[in-house]
């Protein structure tokens, strides 16, 4: 581990073998890029830390987004954050590079060497502090920062910067899944609500969407009804029948009473 944060595996000739500054899971430290086509991948919830459904890719055309993606088939959605550094219409303006520098300023690097800074990232002290940038598992890319000498709790102060400023405006039903609403807390952070007459599918997991409240004694009113309507079309059924034998007896009967005067139907 060096004093960059990078953990390297070397071959006896100090040589690098891996190193996790090459291979970024959700997060990146001062002095780390990320190159075209390279990818940070959320965590699926606080605990969990299997991949999860949103990530941050430098896309090959040069543009850096956030996106949600299908965790089956890796298919990505419509961004819900760009940076728009693809080619355009000037020579060299497509992004090769995202560069998080050991001075704290994280930027889009162009073909031209022109940078695209990005919000908010500016002027944050690596001198006193810690910096992480880190994909986070409601889908927020949020910068964070620790002083190097402190009192007291140890944790990461909250967020300095965050993309998008509002993901549930952005992305909507995408941060909370099926049939809950999305409401922005005033951390910035996202949390998801169900509609009343709803729960969550998981209450340990409010991001994985609502199902309808059906209790024993709802089910039982439904069953109720199912089972009323069953005898009630059991009942027009047996009518309709006995309506059908009643008046083909009948038209037997008038027919028989015809038949000697030579009229035949």
């Amino acid at each position: 581990m060096n004093d960059t944060g990078n953990f390297v595996l070397q071959h006896q000739n100090s040589g690098s073998l891996w190193e996790t500054f090459s291979n970024p899971t959700d997060t990146v430290l001062p002095g780390q890029t990320i190159e075209r086509n390279g990818t940070l991948s959320c965590r699926q919830s606080e605990t969990n830390y299997t991949k999860g459904r949103f990530q941050l890719r430098l896309q090959d055309d040069g543009n850096l987004v956030l996106i949600s993606v299908n965790l089956t088939t890796d298919n990505a959605n419509i961004p819900y954050f760009s940076t728009k550094t693809t080619a355009g219409n000037v020579s060299g303006s497509k992004g090769k590079q995202l560069v998080f520098s050991s001075s704290g300023d994280m930027f889009v690097l162009r073909e031209n060497d022109g940078r695209v800074p990005l919000k908010g990232t500016e002027g944050v002290s690596v001198r006193d502090n810690y910096i992480r940038a880190t994909l986070d598992f409601d889908g927020i890319f949020a910068l964070y920062s620790h002083p190097k000498n402190f009192t007291g709790n140890p944790s990461w102060i909250s967020p300095l910067v965050y993309m998008p400023d509002d993901i549930c405006l952005r992305l909507g039903v995408g941060v909370c899944g099926y049939n809950s609403t999305c409401k922005l807390k005033p951390d910035k952070r996202p949390t998801c609500e169900c509609p009343k007459g709803f729960s969550f599918l998981d209450p340990k997991d409010i991001y994985r969407g609502c199902k309808p409240d059906l209790s024993r004694k709802s089910v039982t009113r439904v069953e109720s009804v199912l089972l009323a309507d069953k005898w009630v079309w059991i009942g027009i059924s047996i009518a309709a029948a006995l309506v059908l034998c009643t008046a083909y007896y009948l038209l037997r009967r008038r027919r028989s009473a015809l038949a000697p005067a030579g009229i035949f139907l």
